[in-house]
């Protein structure tokens, strides 16, 4: 911070950017502007920063002609136009300055400036700002920006885009960010998806309503636990002795049963990344099936009960059923699977997706 010793008032500067260029080029033409202004108050400067992002630089005179008709002052008749521009945002009322931009309709305006605090906005802030209260059209925008504290770009950015329906302030709890409502837009696609019946009152209703500080993650895990059919595809679609796990409850259940963490997969078999079945004789045992491109998918572990090697029987019967069903296996536990003891030899390391896929146990060097 500055102190100006004259009127021991503390300065503010103007951070560099866009805004202090364009102060300095209205400074030269009016030398106590950007002193004045590091001493103005808050909603001063916003209003200075909003007025300069309206300067045609080609032709200043237009908006020095606009705001000059707003308390005309003799003693600067005839001054360049940034002169004039400079010597108007520092003696003009922000509201009356505003008013004589942006005309009688820009309501409100004023009031979000005031909550912009005191360095300025994106250049591209203060357009969507002015176009928030200035069109009618967006007038819900607008009244949304009466109802929050603090003004920033992100906030700007996230209210300009924020569909129709969200325009609500229990909303921008969770949406903060712009690329929340990328997130959210996904989200949604999902959950629509998994829940057809479900309207955009609804969703709506349970994202106003989730506790302060609950995350977008946490509304989406909650709505696709829900479902009761996750998977778009199953590469098998199961009988008695395997069948596919489809709902969250079941996957839950089974992992309750399996003690593995299988709930934390139901995510997974939503997004369409892989699916589970689990095996009803020998013992039980719960097969993950990755999904590959072009439709294919590949057997990726059968897990017994926490994750143990599930008896061999277990391993036959679900790889005969799934390769029979065009499930791929890798080829260390297919045609190769008579090289992997050269394969440990040669300390070759294989990523092994999960136990159980070897029909016979692989000799283990280390015995």
């Amino acid at each position: 911070m500055l102190v100006d010793r004259a009127s021991q008032r503390i300065a503010r500067p103007i951070p560099a950017g866009w805004a202090l260029d364009a102060i300095l080029r209205c400074d030269a033409e009016h030398g106590s502007f950007l002193r004045r202004l590091h001493h103005a108050s808050s909603l001063r400067r916003q209003g200075v920063f909003l007025a300069l992002t309206q300067i045609d630089w080609d032709r200043p005179d237009v908006l020095a002609s606009s705001i000059t008709r707003t308390g005309d002052r003799s003693d600067v008749n005839g001054s360049p136009p940034l002169a004039l521009i400079a010597d108007h945002l520092l003696r003009l009322r922000v509201r009356d300055l505003v008013h004589a931009i942006f005309g009688p309709t820009s309501q409100g305006l004023v009031g979000a400036l005031a909550r912009c605090g005191e360095d300025p906005l994106d250049e591209f802030s203060y357009q969507l700002l002015v176009a928030m209260h200035v069109d009618p059209a967006n007038r819900a925008r607008a009244s949304l920006l009466r109802d929050v504290a603090e003004i920033n770009d992100a906030l700007v950015e996230v209210v300009w885009g924020l569909p129709a329906a969200l325009l609500r302030v229990e909303v921008l709890r969770h949406i903060r960010q712009p690329e929340d409502i990328r997130r959210y837009s996904s989200v949604l696609k999902v959950i629509r998806r998994l829940h057809p019946q479900v309207t955009d009152d609804d969703l709506l209703t349970s994202l106003a309503n989730l506790a302060p500080g609950t995350n977008l993650a946490i509304w989406a895990r909650r709505w696709i636990e829900k479902a009761a059919c996750l998977p778009t595809a199953l590469p098998y679609a199961g009988d008695e002795t395997l069948r596919p796990l489809v709902s969250g409850e079941d996957m839950k259940r089974t992992a309750l049963k399996y003690q593995n963490c299988l709930r934390g997969k139901i995510a997974v078999v939503a997004l369409g990344r892989a699916c589970f079945y689990e095996y009803a004789g020998s013992g039980g045992a719960v097969a993950e099936v990755a999904a590959l491109s072009n439709g294919h998918w590949v057997l990726d572990g059968i897990y017994g009960v926490n994750n143990c090697r599930p008896a061999p029987e277990a391993v036959r019967s679900i790889r005969f059923t799934l390769e029979k069903a065009g499930v791929l296996v890798v080829a260390r536990y297919t045609h190769s699977a008579d090289l992997n003891t050269v394969a440990d030899l040669l300390h070759l390391y294989e990523y092994n997706g999960g136990p159980g896929l070897d029909l016979e146990p692989t000799f283990d060097m280390a015995a």
